[in-house]
């Protein structure tokens, strides 16, 4: 998914938890950018909220929470961190589902027009 698909997302819970955007995301992981992320090597929650316009086009309705991984970081010029890549731990069947709406979702909001999007 590029970033005009990105949703929003939590990691972590409570007062360690932080927000930040799903820049891509696959059925193995996904790229969270956000201003500290967690260290690599430390297990995480992950909630990723979609927009109501995307609620429409989904056969349920909720947040997709997922367990996994932090792999490595971003950083940009200067060293700074802006992101994490997750490796997501085991999918269940009804995690690959709503992974698999979300990119046709992702597809069918691709052909559309700015002024077609529910």
């Amino acid at each position: 998914m590029n970033e005009t698909l990105a949703h929003s997302a939590i990691v972590g819970r409570g007062p360690d938890a932080q927000w930040g955007l799903t820049e891509d995301l696959s059925l193995g992981g996904v790229l969270i950018g956000m201003l500290v992320p967690p260290p690599v090597g430390q297990q995480v929650l992950l909630k990723i909220h979609l927009p109501e316009r995307w609620r429409a086009m989904m056969p349920f309705t909720g947040d997709l929470m997922l367990r996994g991984t932090v792999r490595w970081h971003r950083k940009r010029r200067g060293g700074r961190l802006t992101g994490c890549g997750i490796e997501f731990d085991r999918l269940h069947e009804q995690t690959f589902a709503w992974l698999a709406a979300l990119y046709d979702a992702a597809e069918r909001l691709g052909s559309l027009r700015e002024d077609e999007v529910p």
